[in-house]
């Protein structure tokens, strides 16, 4: 079975990150060779930029003859090009948070309602616990567009034959997405199954609006422990410091992104008592017009040395197209770091006398020699990259340059 994947980029140098077919990643030459079939088809006219690559993900996956693909919106809601799929197996949505509030509104109903926007007539919706607001408004749209709403269970209340419940995926939010992905997966399996396929998971029992907790194959199992989502929750490795990435950049997310890292660090330097002292350092950039001091108020109660601010571009030589970007020159984007560690330093309280403070940098690169150069020369670094997936992705450009082969 040949499946298809389109998601947002965690890896804005290159836009292969975003369409993937079977598990791998498009090869170099293949997306410029769509690219240009689309362009050259449309005499050279060009849609905005997330609108041609979710273009040329339908593109791939015709070509590649998916059987199923799994599509993620851009911002989301009423006016999504995603919509231009009238009539999906499923449709899902993950916790609601604020983000995007001028394009979707400023309360979470509203953001809710918008959100909603991707609910299609006859076409069953799964969500997750969200708040009492936001449930009640998804439920009035999907009455108002005749779709089914279901509210997926804990996945930690499922059967799992006795195996450990084991996710790839660190961090309290992944439950939340695993029991969302396994009862999409369980919806699309029994429209397979009703079309003649015979190794379908068992169909799912609708209650009061609540899926039932069913038993966790094994083959399910294998796929939630060995699940990975690079930039989210990820942790790469070298002899020098340990880089801790999340993509975070709402509230709620980079609360429990926090949550994560003072966990994960703390179990590590634990681990590397008595014979090294380990030196924290935070490197972050938000973009758009999201609210900084909400988004840097739980990072400043962590046990920082260093903080750095640096815009999302991977160096300070020439960018590429995917790093360009079309709302902020390099100057504003400058002026906003240098704003962002105002915040910060207004925020902090674990920022002593004796660390080395706040520092704005030019580039990724930059943030990163400045962060291996925190403490003393012979402690181990802990490097949390939060704040933005663009961020994120221009890191993992550098520190992990052959993650997209």
């Amino acid at each position: 079975m040949k499946a298809g994947r389109d998601e947002l980029p965690y890896s804005p140098s290159d836009g292969r990150s975003l369409v993937t077919c079977e598990s791998s990643f498009l090869p170099p030459n293949d997306g410029c060779s769509h690219s240009t079939l689309l362009q050259d088809g449309h005499e050279g006219k060009m849609p905005f930029y997330f609108q041609f690559l979710t273009i040329m993900a339908f593109h791939v996956f015709l070509e590649k003859k998916v059987d199923v693909a799994v599509i993620e919106v851009g911002i989301g809601g009423e006016q999504d090009c995603t919509n231009v799929i009238s009539h999906p197996v499923v449709c899902g949505i993950t916790t609601l948070d604020f983000d995007h509030e001028r394009i979707l509104g400023t309360t979470i109903g509203e953001i809710a309602w918008q959100k909603a926007g991707i609910f299609k007539a006859g076409v069953m919706a799964v969500t997750v616990n969200q708040s009492k607001e936001a449930l009640q408004v998804l439920r009035e749209r999907a009455a108002e567009k005749r779709s089914s709403l279901l509210l997926a269970p804990d996945i930690r209340k499922s059967d799992w034959a006795g195996r450990p419940i084991q996710l790839g995926l660190q961090g309290d939010a992944q439950y939340s997405n695993a029991s969302l992905a396994v009862q999409l997966s369980a919806i699309w399996m029994r429209h397979r199954h009703q079309r003649g396929c015979r190794d379908a998971e068992p169909l799912i029992d609708e209650r009061e609006g609540v899926a039932r907790p069913f038993a966790i194959s094994e083959k399910t199992a294998t796929g939630l422990r060995f699940c990975r989502w690079p930039g989210r929750n990820h942790i790469v490795r070298q002899p020098a410091a340990t880089y801790y990435l999340d993509g975070a950049h709402t509230e709620r997310s980079v609360r429990l992104c926090a949550s994560w890292f003072r966990k994960a660090s703390n179990d590590e330097a634990h681990s590397l008592q008595p014979t090294t002292t380990t030196t924290r350092v935070l490197i972050f950039n938000s973009t758009g017009d999201r609210n900084v001091p909400a988004l840097l108020a739980p990072l400043a109660e962590l046990p920082f040395h260093r903080a750095i601010f640096c815009p999302n571009l991977a160096s300070s030589g020439p960018t590429t197209p995917d790093q360009t970007s079309m709302a902020a020159n390099e100057e504003s984007q400058r002026q906003r770091c240098c704003m962002q560690a105002r915040v910060f330093e207004s925020l902090s309280s674990s920022l002593k006398e004796e660390t080395q403070g706040i520092h704005v940098c030019q580039s990724v690169q930059e943030a990163i020699e400045c962060a291996l150069g925190a403490g003393e020369s012979a402690s181990f670094k802990q490097i949390l990259i939060t704040g933005s997936i663009h961020l994120v992705g221009c890191a993992l450009r550098l520190l992990d340059p052959h993650l997209n082969e």
